[in-house]
C-alpha cells in the first residue's frame, strides 16, 4: 500500500513539474492553464493565499463539487475559518510541495499533493493535486484485518512455526516457538535453525537444507537446545517455497513439541524392557523347575516303580509254583505298571529332555518328532541342518527345543491334521524354522501382533521364547487350510537373557 501511494505522488510531483513548465510557456503565449488541466484525470484546484479558490477543474467538480464562490475551509471542511493545520503557508513559505491524505464529506479518501505555483501575473497560488484512493485505502484495510485474523490464528497454534528466506534465516516466529526454545522473537529473527540444533544434529540440518533446496517437502526429527541448557526434541515438518520462475525463495516450517512423547516412549520401552526380564526370569525358574521335578520322577517314582515291578515279577514267579489262580492277576498288575512306568518316564522326558543334554539339539529335536508320531498318529517330515547344534548355545537350544515342542502340542491338540512338516535351515542373516499342518487352520485375529487368535494355542508363551532368541514369530492360517509358524532368528542377535 504504501508504494502505490508513494508512486501516486511521484506521477503527481511529474505532473506538477510539467505543469510549471505550462505556466513559463503561458506567460510566453502558449495555452491557457485552466485548459490543460480541466483535462486531467485527477482533482486539480487553484487558489490564492486568501483560501479562495481562482480555478477547479471538471474532475474536482465531478467528484468533490462546486466551492461557488466559498473558501476551501467552509466548503471542503465546513469551517467558518481557517484550519490550524492548513498546508497552504507552510508550502508558500518553503515555496516546497507537500502531501496528505483527506478525507471528503461523502467519506472517499483522497491523496492530495499541494505545491507552490506563479500565475502569469506572478501571483502566489496554490496547486492542489488530489487522487481518489479510497479503493487502495479499503483494500489496505482488508489485508490489514486478513492479517490480523491469520496472525492471530498462527499465534494461537499449539505448535511452533518458523518462516524462512531463501538464506534459510529466519524471518518470522510465533509466541509458541519462542515458548519452545526459550528466546525472545527478536532474538530469533536472522539467526537459522541450525543455531539452535543440538550438535549432533549438524548432518541432519544440512541433509534438510539440500532437500528443500530440491523442492523436496520433509517431516523430520531435530534435537534444539533451549536458553536453560535444556533439550527438546522436535518433529518438524518442513515446506520449500518457490518464485514464479522457479528460484528458491525460503519456506516455512511446522515445530511440534514431542519431548513428552519421547520421554514416555523411553520409559513404556523400559517398562517393556523390565517385563521381558522378568518373564525370561519365570520361564528360567519354570525351566529350573521342570529340571528338578524330571530328577524326582525319574530318580524317586521311577525308580520307586522299577523295584515295584521287580518284587511283583517275583512274587508271579512264585505264585506260578504255589497259587495259580492269582498268578494271571498279578501278570496284569505288572502290565499296569510298566505303563505308569513308561508315563513317567515320558514326563520326565518332557519336563527335561535327557537327549537334549546328552546328544544336542539336533538328535533331541529327532527322537521328539519321533515320540509324536508314535503318540499321535500323525506323520511329520523333518529337516533339520547339521550344524544347529554348533549355531546356538544350550540354553538358547532350550528355548528352541520348547518353541518346537510347543508347535507339536498346538497341532495334537486343536489341528485335527494328518501330516506335518519340521525344518530348519540357515537364511540370509540367521535361521528359519518352519513348523506347518495340513489341518483345520483358523481365522486370524488382526488385532494380535503376530496376526493370529490366542485361544487354545500357548502363543504368548511361544512368543517370549522367541523373544529371549531375538527373533520374530509369524503365524499363518487360514479356516481348512492348516496353519504355518514361521520363526526368524538372526545370527547376530545380542543376548537376551536365560531360557
Amino acid at each position: 500500500m504504501d508504494a502505490l501511494i508513494a508512486l501516486f505522488a511521484s506521477l503527481i510531483l511529474i505532473l506538477y513539474l510539467y505543469l510549471r513548465s505550462v505556466v513559463r510557456k503561458r506567460r510566453e503565449g502558449g495555452p491557457r492553464l485552466e485548459t490543460l488541466l480541466d483535462q486531467l484525470p485527477v482533482a486539480v484546484a487553484l487558489r490564492a493565499s486568501n483560501h479562495y479558490f481562482c480555478f477547479v477543474n471538471k474532475t474536482f467538480r465531478d467528484q468533490i463539487g462546486d466551492p461557488a464562490g466559498r473558501p476551501c475551509y467552509t466548503f471542503l471542511h465546513g469551517r467558518s475559518e481557517p484550519c490550524q493545520d492548513c498546508p497552504g503557508p507552510k508550502v508558500f513559505d518553503v515555496e516546497t510541495t507537500r502531501t496528505k491524505e483527506w478525507e471528503s464529506p461523502d467519506g472517499r479518501t483522497y491523496l492530495v499533493h499541494f505545491c507552490p505555483l506563479r500565475n502569469i501575473d506572478n501571483r502566489e497560488l496554490l496547486l492542489e493535486m488530489g487522487v481518489d484512493i479510497s479503493r487502495l485505502k479499503t483494500l489496505e484495510r482488508t489485508l490489514s484485518e486478513s492479517e490480523q485474523r491469520y496472525r492471530g490464528l498462527i499465534e494461537s497454534m499449539n505448535d511452533g512455526l518458523v518462516i524462512y528466506d531463501e538464506a534459510f534465516r529466519i524471518t518470522y516466529a510465533n509466541d509458541r516457538l519462542c515458548d519452545m526454545v526459550g528466546y525472545d522473537r527478536r532474538e530469533i529473527i536472522g539467526k537459522t535453525v541450525n543455531d539452535f540444533a543440538l550438535p549432533e544434529f549438524a548432518p541432519v540440518v544440512e541433509q534438510q537444507r539440500a532437500a528443500a533446496l530440491r523442492g523436496e517437502r520433509s517431516r523430520y526429527q531435530l534435537g534444539l537446545k533451549r536458553r536453560d541448557g535444556a533439550q527438546v526434541h522436535a518433529m518438524i515438518s518442513r515446506v520449500p517455497l518457490f518464485s514464479p520462475e522457479g528460484r528458491f525463495d525460503g519456506g516455512f516450517a511446522v515445530v511440534t513439541d514431542i519431548t513428552e512423547l519421547i520421554r514416555t516412549q523411553k520409559t513404556l520401552l523400559q517398562s517393556e524392557e523390565k517385563l521381558q526380564r522378568l518373564s525370561r526370569d519365570l520361564i528360567s525358574a519354570q525351566e529350573d523347575e521342570r529340571g528338578l521335578l524330571s530328577r524326582e520322577l525319574h530318580d524317586d517314582v521311577g525308580q520307586s516303580l522299577s523295584f515295584l515291578r521287580f518284587r511283583m515279577r517275583s512274587l508271579q514267579e512264585l505264585a506260578r509254583r504255589s497259587a495259580p489262580d492269582v498268578e494271571g492277576e498279578l501278570q496284569e498288575a505288572v502290565r499296569v505298571v510298566d505303563q505308569v512306568l513308561d508315563k513317567v518316564r515320558r514326563i520326565s522326558q518332557g519336563l527335561s529332555p535327557p537327549a537334549l543334554e546328552d546328544l544336542g539339539l539336533h538328535a533331541a529335536v529327532r527322537t521328539l518328532i519321533e515320540d509324536f508320531c508314535q503318540s499321535t498318529g500323525i506323520d511329520c517330515d523333518v529337516h533339520l541342518v547339521d550344524d544347529v547344534d554348533r549355531a546356538f548355545d544350550r540354553k538358547e537350544q532350550l528355548a528352541l527345543y520348547r518353541i518346537i515342542q510347543e508347535g507339536l502340542t498346538n497341532i495334537s491338540r486343536h489341528a485335527q491334521a494328518r501330516h506335518a512338516r519340521l525344518s530348519l535351515s540357515r537364511a540370509e542373516g540367521g535361521m528359519v524354522l518352519r513348523l506347518e499342518d495340513d489341518g483345520i487352520g483358523f481365522d486370524p485375529d488382526p488385532s494380535h501382533p503376530a496376526g493370529n487368535s490366542r485361544e487354545g494355542l500357548g502363543l504368548a508363551t511361544l512368543e517370549k521364547r522367541v523373544h529371549m532368541l531375538g527373533g520374530t514369530l509369524t503365524v499363518e492360517s487360514r479356516r481348512g487350510y492348516g496353519t504355518l509358524i514361521l520363526v526368524a532368528i538372526p545370527m547376530n542377535r545380542p543376548a537376551r537373557g536365560n531360557a
